[in-house]
């Protein structure tokens, strides 16, 4: 062949016609044997600009590259790489880059196969999980032991707050079309206020920000190999635990996660660090971490939601996160004048378990029971192209 063959779907616009071109370039470059008998079809996508892209040998199908498409003016790969090279030098396993253009924003990676963490979680063979999620906290060990003070940007305040921002811009006022009245408001800073302050009350180290069972995944040998690393920052000691436990894509028994949160806790310890914390007060920073990531989580989801609905699984993971929200919301939150907890008492164990239970991203749980007085209900359905119809009726004693 004198150019790469690609599927339809891979080809489907000029910049893909521009990637297999380079695609095949950087094959050749790189002296991959045979570069002209590569096939170039789509890998996957992730929740940003990016698209990955997974050319095989015609004939020899276990000889395989993965090209990531990250359109400049949208991404910037210049962190993949560098963030690449501190974790290669930690002696973690992430894919080899082989060639960049970052003026064009493509790349030439090792594959790493298809394997996730989430699909080894659904063969729910306990023995593997454990083992696996060991090796994904020694990685997280690993990882907090590289020195960042001048090489990552400081995941400091205004951040966090822009984050849980998209909670009240995306969630709050495009997904849902709620506005925030002023008490709302001071209830929602309040809260807000209370997750800065203990996200900046860790110490900061090196953190993933995405370290969850879709970027982590099953690879040759005892460590997992970790993927999407690119937006890793200097941040609280707990987040990338709570990414990998409160994750997004899979529940986890409420006492199993207290269990691992306290060898992670232990394990720290015996590092010595400067201002060591017990085992409650480490186990208050991941329960509010949690929280933190969350709020960004459900804003998030709902910008892909409303900016492309092409992926059902989005759309589940954002219902599922409302639902939880919700039941806080009906037991718990009314005028602040007359509210018997504080924002902080949301985050105790019971509730926080009872949380947990709410999201499964292959089962639509009940939605909670409406209020009483009114309440939204929404009915809806989505198929794996995107297709959706929704039924939804709102009765409010405000409106009559």
């Amino acid at each position: 062949m004198s150019e790469m063959s690609s599927t339809p779907q891979a080809l489907a616009s000029e910049r893909q016609a521009t990637l297999a071109a380079w695609a095949l370039a950087s094959l050749q470059l790189a002296d991959i044997p045979d570069y002209q008998y590569y096939r170039l079809a789509v890998a996957s996508d992730d929740a940003s600009f990016r698209r990955y892209f997974r050319a095989t040998h015609l004939t020899r199908t276990t000889d395989s590259f993965i090209f990531v498409d990250a359109p400049p003016e949208k991404e910037d790969s210049r962190p993949f790489v560098q963030v690449q090279a501190m974790l290669a030098s930690a002696g973690l396993a992430v894919p080899r880059v082989y060639r960049a253009d970052l003026a064009q924003g493509f790349m030439m990676l090792a594959d790493f196969g298809d394997t996730l963490y989430l699909d080894m979680l659904a063969e729910n063979q306990t023995a593997q999980i454990e083992t696996s999620y060991q090796a994904a906290f020694q990685a997280i060990r690993q990882m907090q032991a590289i020195p960042v003070a001048e090489q990552l940007s400081v995941y400091d305040e205004a951040k966090l707050r822009t984050e849980m921002g998209l909670f009240t811009d995306w969630f709050l006022a495009q997904q849902l079309g709620l506005m925030v009245d002023p008490p709302e408001q001071a209830l929602l800073q309040g809260l807000f206020d209370t997750l800065v302050t203990a996200a900046l009350d860790q110490p900061q180290v090196f953190v993933h920000r995405d370290y969850h069972s879709r970027n982590l995944m099953v690879i040759a040998g005892e460590q997992p190999g970790i993927i999407d690393f690119q937006d890793a920052v200097r941040g609280p000691l707990t987040y990338d635990l709570v990414s990998l436990l409160k994750d997004c894509y899979h529940r986890f028994p409420r006492p199993q996660v207290v269990n691992w949160v306290n060898e992670t806790h232990q394990q720290w310890l015996q590092g010595a660090p400067e201002n060591p914390v017990d085992a409650a007060e480490f186990l208050r920073w991941f329960d509010l971490m949690g929280m933190q990531r969350h709020l960004e989580c459900a804003g998030i989801f709902s910008r892909l939601n409303i900016d492309s609905l092409d992926d059902y699984q989005y759309v589940h993971g954002l219902i599922e996160s409302t639902k939880q929200s919700f039941r806080v919301r009906d037991r718990e939150v009314s005028d602040p004048a007359f509210m018997a907890n504080n924002a902080e008492q949301f985050l105790q164990n019971e509730l926080l378990d009872k949380l947990a239970g709410g999201v499964n991203m292959t089962t639509a749980d009940p939605w909670p029971d409406a209020s009483v007085g009114g309440d939204t209900v929404w009915l809806g359905a989505i198929d794996k192209q995107g297709n959706a119809v929704s039924f939804i009726q709102s009765i409010y004693w405000e409106f009559g």
